[in-house]
């Protein structure tokens, strides 16, 4: 048995409802979309749906191409009618599927959608929201495991089985009650996505709250070239069965991603080095760590090491001299609330070099007001990335809820 009859086998297992049937869309939908070719009116203006019209998150056409009759695409053939369900054949995992408006009606859409006309038993706003749900999209993603090109057929696409209440009026009550629900989900999505931006926000106001304050202007400023070594990443001789050698991490650009609540990372692999070149490009613990390429990356994504390393040729890291009186955890803070992309230079890929550090004055109070200042931050720190993944949690929450609902829907718990 196939994936997809064993699929199939499984829907028809679920118990529907008293007078609920299993249907194949080709047994609600019309057989044939008719055709036209904007080309044989070339100076005609018409507007054309293609797959990048589609929002996929919001199942809605938000940018139709308004085009003439001559400067159609060779896909722009397929008439839409107005409650057209329409449903991207390449790619079905991602669920580009909408709804065809009004102000759609006798426009033209691409070849890529498979489109879905209901026939008189069929309420379009009860087949739009089962093209929705997660049995829909992974039975049609099945289709296309393993094969060169993601995409499925008009033919496999109406084959899928769907449960259909016995009425249009009980198929449109489904549809309301669903439509109401997901308007309210939209609402608490954009509320709970409104509150993670304030709360993403929380780290860079803390840091700009101490480092752009005017109490700066009264500590003294040392250049980063002067207390700091400033250490680029390279390919080090790696000698895994040297006698005697030290294990140290290295580290690459891809060990810098993910959530370090403790703003720290250690993901690099360990490997042997050479004696000769032990000390020379190696970063002691509490060094910085961030990327030379990539503005937001060379912005956002800083660390503090917890291990001694070595990086990679993408890699650079600052850490304190040894005798200066500059605290890792203060640099690694100061250079969070600095703009590294603003110090990126070259035209095809901008990256920041080593000398680009040496003359940045950083303000430099006594031992004591760093240790002060950096605790207070870090605590603020560490308390708003703790608000952030509450958030992020409740958001998740909050995304699995169109699945459940279409879920209860569709087998008869509306």
């Amino acid at each position: 048995m196939t994936m997809p009859q064993a699929f199939a086998k499984y829907q028809t297992s679920v118990k529907l409802p008293d007078g609920w049937k299993w249907v194949h869309l080709q047994e609600v939908c019309q057989d044939t979309i008719e055709n036209r070719n904007p080309c044989n009116n070339p100076e005609q203006p018409f507007t054309y749906v293609d797959i990048s019209s589609i929002d996929a998150q919001l199942k809605q056409i938000i940018g139709p191409k308004q085009l003439l009759g001559k400067n159609a695409p060779s896909r722009a053939r397929q008439v839409i009618r107005a409650n057209d369900v329409i449903v991207s054949t390449t790619r079905p995992n991602l669920n580009a599927v909408a709804m065809v408006p009004f102000s759609l009606d006798n426009q033209i859409c691409s070849t890529g959608f498979c489109v879905l006309r209901p026939n008189a038993d069929l309420s379009p706003y009860y087949l739009f929201f089962f093209v929705r749900t997660a049995n829909f999209v992974e039975s049609l993603t099945n289709l296309v495991k393993g094969a060169l090109y993601p995409a499925v057929t008009d033919g496999q696409v109406k084959s899928q089985l769907m449960p259909l209440p016995p009425t249009l009026a009980e198929q449109a009550r489904i549809a309301r009650i669903l439509n109401e629900q997901m308007a309210a989900v939209e609402k608490a999505r954009a509320a709970a996505e409104a509150r993670l931006e304030a709360a993403q926000s929380l780290e860079a106001a803390y840091l700009r709250a101490v480092f752009n304050d005017g109490l700066l202007e009264k500590w003294p400023k040392q250049q980063i070239g002067k207390i700091c070594s400033i250490i680029g990443g390279n390919t080090l001789p790696v000698l895994d069965n040297y006698y005697g050698a030290e294990k140290i991490f290295c580290l690459k650009v891809s060990d810098l991603k993910g959530p370090f609540s403790d703003g720290r990372c250690l993901n690099g692999g360990s490997y042997s080095v050479h004696p000769s070149t032990a000390g020379k490009r190696i970063l002691e613990p509490g060094a910085t760590v961030f990327p030379k390429r990539g503005g937001a990356i060379a912005t956002n994504e800083k660390r503090l090491l917890n291990v001694r390393a070595v990086l990679d040729p993408n890699l650079m890291g600052i850490q304190p001299k040894e005798g200066s009186d500059l605290l890792p955890i203060y640099l690694y803070l100061w250079l969070q609330n600095l703009n590294i992309a603003s110090l990126q230079s070259g035209n095809s890929v901008p990256q920041v070099n080593q000398q680009d550090f040496f003359p940045l004055p950083i303000p430099l109070p006594d031992v004591s007001t760093q240790q002060k200042y950096a605790s207070a931050l870090m605590r603020n720190i560490l308390k708003a990335k703790e608000v952030v993944q509450l958030i992020q949690q409740e958001l998740d929450s909050v995304n699995t809820l169109p699945a459940a609902l279409l879920r209860q829907a569709f087998t008869g718990g509306l």
